[in-house]
């Protein structure tokens, strides 16, 4: 898939046009019927779970129950020919962790396993019968029915009390990212994707996944960005990569697996997500938008969730080999899943190890100017374990919980600054767990708590080439601990619509590690966090009383209040719009603040270093002043701040479910940035630094720079405390970012005879992108300049399924800029890449050992397209590591086999 723009609420919509058109006949069949045992034809194409169950109730001529959520994001392999009903139904659900049974004689449900015990003997069961219109029904247990007509725009599920048969059903639905209340329909685009739009993709990472997003820049910490490739790349010092949604740096995009935070690695501004492995995902969804009145810090530029498979009955192994078809770039990826499930619970561990090769500078034509020996990619070795698992405790209760643990080393050729080569090495082990609570206080209240940590411990270094002597160079510890406890339902009922809410709390200890043993300066600090929040969804209006012109206008308001233990305390608010005129067309908008917390090595004052030095003064009659300039942290530091803005709209004809378009304009107001700033020997004779200055130094800030041991004294004579004054250049909160563009997403699917077919095509388009690198400063719009966001990038793609075939060509496009970092400025070209995929299911039939396989090959950048050339460029590397690379075409054959 191509950004999914709204993909939950449309997939959901389809879904429920699909039910609602769709006769599905009952009869009644007993659980050893005759009927159910009878051999008949069966044509079912692999495909969504949902429809799958559609198409087989149609052809089995049975009534089949089930609910939305339990099948979301699931696909099955189909099924043709001759078999039973319940060997056809067998094989639709084999390796879901889904089961079928009786509720009754004529009454046959899917659901998960441990459903009943999770849930206390409820079950969520979607239908459609032909006594009511189409309309989704409830099931009792004796096979009663209340219908309730759908709610257009969004699936409704029933629930239905198996203990008591009392006519009246709980609406509920799935979270969705970005808010906290069940049902709620997101304002905010929401981006989803599943295993198998990542596998079409051909990415074996989760990085190589997330630099195709338009929204994403590659810029910041990032494997190719490492060592000084690119101007301030050198942040990834574990050759790891991180999220960086807009371009408004790693820090500011909140990364989440599961929902909960992963601790971030090095000084803690980036989490990596390359320590996550493919095999361990079950989908990533990526909103665009700020969020931290729903989720706190970072989560500024968006928030990217990965969430863990959980609910998987049988085995899976998977393997796979990728080469560059140039150079030696060698790729291994082997993976192994078991999963479980019981009556009253499940389990699942997968294991993945992934190896890849360096990737030399003189294996590229464009980078062989480079000194040698260099690398433009490192070597990487993961081995990586996760574990989930489900438990109902009967009543309302259950218990949930997961564990992960990643181990990574790595290294890559490079050089010191004398021009030794040297061999750059890191090794990175993160893990963590979680333990979790899930209860029904009510009918239609439901709650959570859930604990968890996460630990990350980097260690860096190199070895001389010649005498193989291995030096330390950085190490850092961080950990992260976590308790959120959330309750949510219904707080009444307006219009015929329920007002929902949602209220919480959280905490969060924080603590860093970071070592630097070349100065033997340490940072060993911690913090405490506390948080309240609030949300409520309003339905202003709905079914019930909708009016020309207005078919629903729905309205949401959240805030989070967060406390930190080191620098206070921020409020904030956020406004969520839908506006729906009529079928088929939604209007959305929202309004918030966000923020980022500063980190922990930014607070911290053991790096900090003065120098006492006499500055040009103009002003001054001996045309010079005494100064102290001081640099390092800044525990006086408060949050960054934001303002987020954005405004779009989904667009779905009723009577063409196939064209889907999506439209969103955002606008971010980034202020009060932290960063140092190096004034040098201008300080006192360029007005542009006048912030910096402090005429009446604090004797005791004075003092303290004094006595730090790295400080120096360019004055002799003189003391620190004799200074005239100070210019700060600690990290301060001075720079601003004000970025504007449009993301889009157009996509069409057609079902025929010979296949599925589906067309997409989306993409980012930035207005501007201007940074203010001081508060008097002019601000400087960066959009297409050399190392910053391109105007436009573009992903389109065009699918086709058919059978167990599956087939997609994805074109890739960075459109072109200009290096300004040379005079005259000199332009850089487009970069079009073209990738292909092609993959074919065994299904059921055939011999015994190769069922259930599928064989997949994927090429990367087919017509080996190099990266634009920028010569001369930093490092002699002769590219832009931000928007392109180096990789060359790749091709890559992998063998899934689901035992």
């Amino acid at each position: 898939m191509v950004n999914g723009v709204g993909l939950l609420a449309r997939a959901s919509r389809a879904r429920e046009r699909m039910l609602a058109s769709t006769a599905v006949l009952a009869v009644a069949v007993g659980s050893g019927g005759s009927a159910w045992a009878e051999q008949q034809d069966f044509t079912i194409q692999p495909q969504a779970m949902g429809a799958a169950l559609v198409e087989f109730a149609q052809q089995a001529d049975i009534e089949v129950l089930y609910d939305d959520e339990d099948v979301a994001d699931l696909k099955t392999e189909g099924v043709t020919g001759a078999s039973s009903r319940d060997e056809a139904l067998g094989r639709l659900l084999e390796g879901s962790g889904l089961r079928f049974n009786f509720e009754a004689d004529d009454l046959l449900v899917v659901r998960p396993a441990s459903e009943a015990a999770a849930r206390d003997g409820r079950i969520k069961l979607n239908a459609v019968l032909p006594d009511n219109g189409g309309q989704l029904a409830q099931v009792s247990e004796a096979g009663q029915r209340q219908a309730r007509a759908g709610d257009t725009g969004r699936l409704q599920v029933a629930n239905a009390d198996l203990g008591e048969d009392d006519g009246e059903a709980d609406m509920e639905e799935m979270i969705v990212l970005g808010s906290n209340i069940r049902g709620a329909r997101n304002a905010s685009p929401v981006f989803t994707f599943s295993r198998e739009d990542i596998e079409i993709t051909g990415a074996s990472t989760l990085p190589e996944f997330i630099q195709t997003l338009p929204q994403n820049f590659g810029g910041g910490v990032a494997e190719d960005t490492q060592g000084g490739v690119v101007p301030g790349g050198s942040g990834g010092i574990n050759f790891g990569t991180g999220i960086n949604l807009r371009g408004l740096g790693n820090d500011s995009t909140l990364t989440l697996f599961n929902g909960r935070r992963l601790a971030p690695v090095g000084s803690g501004n980036s989490v990596d997500i390359s320590m996550i492995p493919l095999v361990a995902i079950e989908r990533v969804e990526v909103l665009t938008d700020g969020a931290s009145a729903i989720y706190g810090s970072d989560a500024v530029g968006g928030v990217v969730n990965f969430t863990l498979r959980d609910d998987y009955e049988g085995a899976e192994t998977r393997f796979r080999y990728g080469t560059a078809t140039s150079g030696d770039l060698d790729e291994i990826q082997a993976g192994q899943v078991f999963g479980t499930s019981w009556n009253t619970g499940n389990a699942l561990i997968s294991y993945e190890y992934y190896q890849r090769d360096n990737l030399d500078t003189n294996d590229r034509d464009f980078a062989r100017d480079a000194e040698d020996p260099t690398d433009l990619l490192p070597r990487q070795a993961r081995h990586s374990a996760f574990f989930s698992g489900r438990q109902g405790l009967g009543g309302a209760f259950e218990l949930f919980g997961d564990a992960f643990f990643s181990t990574r080393d790595s290294d890559a050729f490079g050089t010191r600054t004398s021009g030794a080569p040297i061999v750059l090495t890191s090794e990175t082990d993160q893990f963590g767990a979680s333990l979790g609570s899930g209860m029904e206080l009510s009918e239609h209240w439901r709650g959570n708590l859930v604990g968890a940590v996460s630990r990350s411990e980097v260690s860096t270094g190199f070895r001389t080439i010649e005498t193989s002597e291995f030096t330390e160079s950085l190490g850092g510890d961080l950990t992260t601990w976590t308790v959120d406890g959330k309750v949510d339902g219904p707080l009444l009922r307006i219009a015929g619509r329920e007002i929902r809410a949602a209220f919480g709390g959280h905490y969060r200890h924080e603590s860093i590690l970071f070592f630097d043993p070349v100065t033997g300066l340490a940072t060993d600090d911690n913090r405490d966090v506390y948080a309240l929040f609030g949300e409520v969804n309003l339905p202003l209006v709905g079914e019930q009383n909708q009016t020309p012109g207005v078919n629903r206008l729905e309205l949401t308001v959240a805030a989070r209040y967060e406390h930190y233990s080191d620098f206070g305390s921020t409020v904030d608010p956020k406004v969520g719009a839908l506006w729906s005129p009529i079928e088929g067309l939604n209007f959305r908008g929202t309004w918030g603040t966000s923020f980022r917390a500063p980190l922990l090595r930014e607070l911290d004052t053991t790096s900090s270093i003065g120098f006492l030095v006499f500055l040009p003064d103009p002003a001054s009659s001996t045309g010079s002043t005494l100064a102290v300039v001081g640099r390092g942290g800044n525990p006086d530091l408060g949050p960054e701040e934001a303002t987020t803005w954005t405004a779009g709209f989904d667009f779905e004809l009723p009577s063409a479910p196939m064209l889907n378009i999506s439209v969103t304009y955002f606008d971010i107001d980034f202020d009060d940035r932290i960063q140092p700033t190096f004034a040098a020997f201008s300080a006192l004779t360029d007005p542009i630094f006048e912030p910096l200055l402090n005429f009446s130094p604090d004797p005791d800030l004075l003092a303290f720079f004094a006595d730090v041991p790295q400080s120096f004294n360019f004055a002799p004579g003189f003391e620190f405390t004799d200074a005239e004054v100070f210019v700060d250049e600690r990290n301060r909160k001075v720079a601003g970012v004000r970025t504007r563009g449009i993301d889009f997403d157009i996509r069409y699917d057609l079902d025929s005879e010979i296949g599925a077919f589906g067309f997409a095509i989306g993409g980012a388009y930035l207005f501007e992108q201007s940074e203010q690198l001081l508060a008097d400063d002019i601000s400087i719009d960066v959009v297409d300049t050399v190392f910053n966001p391109p105007e436009l990038r573009l992903r389109g793609s065009a699918s086709w399924q058919y059978e167990g075939f599956t087939s997609s060509l994805t074109l890739n496009y960075v459109d072109d800029y200009v290096n300004d970092l040379v005079d005259p400025s000199e332009p850089v070209d487009s970069w079009t890449t073209v990738d292909l995929f092609i993959s074919y299911n065994t299904g059921t039939q055939g011999a015994a050992w190769i069922r259930n396989t599928t064989f997949s090959f994927s090429t990367i950048n087919v017509f080996d397209e190099d990266p634009p050339l920028i010569e001369p460029n930093f490092n002699s590397i002769n590219y832009d590591a931000t928007n392109a690379n180096p990789r060359g075409r790749t091709i890559a054959f992998q063998v899934i086999r689901r035992w």
